[in-house]
């Protein structure tokens, strides 16, 4: 993570690290809607107090709101039923990040107990998108992305129990890896039928920041009852090494699922050639599975687990249940989970089980899937919110069914979902994410590895499709100057209003800054940025070390080509 890299040079201080991410927050955040709630003094305490000497000292944080506890922040999971519970104590997750030396700045929104793929609570309001604020950001980690997207943090936590880091990664532009369930613990908070969906991790610029945070926050809770084992090595290792030829399924239509987006399947199959081109095997399957029977294992299974909190939370409160606890959609799905028999438990459990095996069968011949991150390009913001207005609920319950609800959900999220139910990992990684005709981003593709808990070798060709895409995306400067373009891998500020053109969405093309590359780059007299022949503020004393950039304007790494490499594709 090169913010800590710098901390620990002393290029910075974690106090003008920590100084530096506030501040952001404060100004864009008006606009994005990501943070909810923050504990600036606090942490600015904890930083001239002295933090513990971690591999992440001084590096910003932010945590989703969603069973997640950060000792006196609110703990609403974006209901307004819990908009008062404040836990006294951070959870063991959060714990572990405040040891490796992070400072913990705030929650990130969620949408009510997560239970959708855009992040637009009634309690908090919706959450937007930093490439387009007209656009959604995804859920349920909607805030998380939006967070690192917009650079006020270069990581934040998520969570994942039916693409919840993988949708709001893959519309924002990030890196967002689901690990194999059990990897993270929930503790001191039980994780019991969500488990075999639900797992916690991040958001990030790039698949090495995944890979250290996964170091820090994987280490097993003695007694859990779910988990996985040990890995051989650290998950930062497999991900600086390249992954070795493998055999990659590539499908872009499922069984009974809705027609996937013709920009969406171009993504994929320029992701595909991308392999192709590092000498893996790119083979078209057909998917086994039906995404209808995901859904109807794993919809029972989550909904069980929220609705069981609704009713402790009710217990503690001391009193029934009012029509404005809960969101309209969400009164649906209580209603309907709270009168389900054991018998359809067990049923979903079994149901799945056998998704399980389906998957797995693929990866028996497969090393990688290769598949869109959804099926629908990004939706406009305040369309996916489920009846904001709460308009006849009662009438509404009776008329529509649940299934007919949820199945508005499938056409964005049929994908995600079920490379998770082996107990597999699942990435998201922003391959091609630029417009096509001038609408909102065509959505890349994401692996998935083939193997019981596989997250160190999954990191592996992540990363080398991850560097190769940056690779791929240079392009010539009118008609060749000797100079080329790249996709940016990590602009901290993206356009957040109407009023600034120059800080576009994070993949946009600048001119690639190298030593001993005439770049064509240029220092603007009046506000001492250096601007980019195009116009793009490229950061404040902006320099270089081996073709890697940095300043107070850019996080993490601008750009991951080194000058070696730039040499072999300049025009």
């Amino acid at each position: 993570m090169h913010l800590a890299e710098l901390i620990r040079n002393g290029d910075i201080s974690p106090r003008e690290a920590v100084e530096d991410a506030i501040a952001r927050i404060e100004k864009q955040n008006p606009s994005l809607n990501a943070v909810i709630a923050t504990r600036f003094e606090e942490a600015l305490a904890e930083v001239d107090t002295g933090l513990p000497d971690g591999p992440l000292r001084g590096v910003p944080v932010l945590i989703k709101d969603l069973n997640m506890s950060v000792a006196g922040l609110p703990s609403s999971r974006g209901s307004r039923l819990f908009a008062d519970d404040i836990p006294d104590h951070d959870s063991e997750l959060v714990a572990r990040y405040k040891r490796a030396g992070m400072v913990v700045l705030g929650t990130t929104n969620s949408p009510e107990f997560g239970l959708n793929a855009s992040t637009e609570p009634l309690l908090h309001g919706p959450t937007r998108n930093p490439r387009d604020l007209t656009r959604s950001t995804g859920g349920s980690s909607g805030g998380a992305a939006a967070a690192v997207a917009a650079g006020p943090v270069p990581v934040a936590h998520a969570s994942d129990g039916g693409g919840s880091i993988r949708i709001p990664a893959s519309m924002n532009g990030l890196f967002g890896l689901k690990p194999s369930r059990g990897r993270v613990t929930t503790a001191p908070a039980p994780s019991t039928l969500s488990a075999p969906a639900s797992v916690h991790h991040a958001v990030t610029t790039t698949v090495r920041d995944s890979a250290l945070l996964l170091d820090i926050s994987s280490v097993r809770v003695a007694g859990t009852v779910i988990g996985v084992p040990a890995p051989a090595e650290s998950f930062a290792a497999p991900a600086a090494r390249p992954p070795g030829r493998l055999r990659i399924g590539l499908t872009t239509s499922f069984i009974d699922g809705p027609e996937t987006d013709p920009d969406v399947v171009a993504a994929v199959e320029d992701a595909a050639q991308l392999c192709a081109s590092l000498g893996h095997t790119v083979v078209p399957v057909k998917a086994q599975w039906v995404p209808g029977d995901v859904s109807a294992a794993t919809a029972p299974l989550m909904g069980i687990a929220f609705t069981t909190a609704v009713r402790d939370r009710l217990a503690e409160l001391g009193r029934d249940l009012r029509d404005d606890d809960l969101e309209p959609f969400t009164r649906i799905l209580f209603d309907h989970y709270v009168t389900m028999p054991a018998t359809a438990l067990s049923r979903a459990l079994s149901a799945a089980q056998r998704v399980g095996w389906q998957v797995g069968a693929t990866f028996e011949e497969y090393d990688v899937l290769l598949t869109p991150a959804l099926a629908c390009r990004v939706p406009p913001a305040r369309i996916a919110r489920h009846d904001p207005t709460g308009v006849d609920l009662r009438a509404r319950r009776d008329l529509l069914g649940v299934d007919q609800r949820v199945q508005r959900h499938r056409h964005a999220s049929h994908v995600r979902a079920p490379r998770h139910r082996p107990g597999r990992s699942a990435d998201r990684r922003a391959i091609c994410c630029r417009p096509r005709a001038g609408g909102p981003p065509a959505l890349p593709g994401r692996t998935a590895r083939g193997r019981c808990s596989p997250d160190p070798q999954h990191l592996r060709p992540a990363a080398s499709v991850a560097t190769a895409s940056e690779i791929a995306s240079a392009r010539p400067l009118r008609g060749g100057t000797g100079r080329f373009v790249v996709a940016v891998s990590s602009l901290s500020e993206p356009c957040v209003g109407e009023e600034d053109h120059r800080l576009r969405a994070r993949l946009d093309a600048v001119d690639v800054v190298a030593p001993g590359i005439d770049h064509g780059a240029r220092r603007d007299a009046d506000t001492g940025c250096v601007v980019g022949p195009q116009g793009l503020d490229l950061g404040h004393d902006l320099r270089g070390v081996g073709g890697v950039f940095h300043g107070p304007e850019l996080r993490g790494e601008l750009v991951h080509l080194g000058a070696g490499v730039a040499r072999d594709v300049q025009a």
